[in-house]
């Protein structure tokens, strides 16, 4: 069955009613709205078109009915930089074509069409770069160490020879950087990866650490400071973003998420980073984690839906739990 999105409009003459019917049940996530339509005079409902979609917001029909103008982001476009766009939907042949082209995103309910045919949208856009400030926190000392449209916002990673790893936005895809302490000789780390976030480095300099996402799932990988060989370290049908890394820098800690009939939940699990053993360590209550181990590698501090919770490392029993 089906569910309704968030998005519906009035065809201009009255007879229709286009809005998205949700599939909760589709596979890993992606593709499960489509644009669909109500004929108010038989009560038929037919999909406009065969193309699928994350996310399906507030529509809009063109004045002369010819069509739709929809916020949405494409199948399989929900972890990229191209999510929740403004599209024209024929009602002719049921193809699509993306209007915006600046690099915003868009409010999911700020979309209308003027009687003269204008767009009227609302964007919101995420600006970032990376500052170096003295330890006092002083924000006279600030100096900007980097003037992209966004970087460091999905991850910056500290290297022990001082250099500073970090994600940094060209055009639609986030990759990998590497710069001086001072911001000097900025140079991108090759992938074949358009999207990737929550970098962190080891304690000995030797690997990335990240998550990207791939048909439909959101794993860890490693790469070589230098950009080689890189290397995938979680599988399976669960998504994991956020990783700490053990102070030997010979383990990956992270939480496994994935659904277990019909509900969500973590598993608490370490990796090796040569990726050779995966051990689970603790299935938690609450779904989410985003981990940081304690500097002698004995504790973990969780971010989870439950509030922050510190748990131990070796076996993931609760030490504290600090709910907001």
């Amino acid at each position: 069955g089906r569910v309704f999105s968030y998005g519906n409009a009035w065809s201009p003459d009255g007879k229709y009613i286009a809005f998205g019917a949700l599939d909760l049940h589709t596979p890993g996530g992606e593709g499960l709205c489509a644009i669909a339509v109500l004929d108010l005079q038989t009560g038929a409902v037919k999909d406009l078109s065969s193309e699928r979609w994350d996310t399906c917001f507030r529509m809009a029909w063109t004045p002369n009915g010819d069509g739709l103008v929809f916020i949405g982001t494409r199948s399989g476009e929900s972890y990229t930089t191209r999510r929740d766009q403004v599209y024209y939907l024929s009602a002719a042949d049921g193809r699509s074509r993306r209007i915006s082209t600046d690099g915003s995103r868009y409010q999911a309910s700020s979309l209308g069409i003027t009687a003269y045919n204008s767009l009227l949208v609302v964007p919101h856009k995420k600006l970032s770069q990376i500052w170096a400030v003295d330890a006092d926190g002083s924000t006279s000392s600030a100096v900007p160490l980097t003037n992209g449209q966004l970087d460091g916002n999905a991850g910056i990673a500290p290297l022990p020879d001082g250099r500073i790893g970090y994600i940094s936005r060209v055009g639609e895809n986030l990759g990998v950087w590497v710069m001086n302490a001072d911001g000097s000789n900025q140079q991108q780390i090759g992938l074949q990866l358009q999207f990737v976030e929550e970098l962190r480095s080891t304690p000995d300099g030797r690997y990335f650490i990240f998550s990207a996402r791939r048909n439909g799932f959101s794993h860890l990988y490693r790469i070589d400071i230098d950009g080689e060989n890189l290397t995938q370290l979680t599988y399976g049908e669960s998504h994991e973003v956020s990783s700490t890394i053990s102070p030997d820098s010979q383990w990956v800690y992270y939480g496994s998420n994935l659904t277990d009939g019909g509900r969500g939940k973590t598993i608490f699990r370490k990796t090796s980073v040569d990726g050779s053993q995966t051990l689970d360590i603790k299935a938690m209550e609450t779904t989410g984690l985003i981990p940081s181990l304690s500097s002698d590698g004995k504790h973990i501090a969780g971010v989870t839906t439950g509030g922050l919770k510190i748990l131990s490392a070796s076996d993931g029993s609760l030490v504290q739990s600090l709910i907001p």
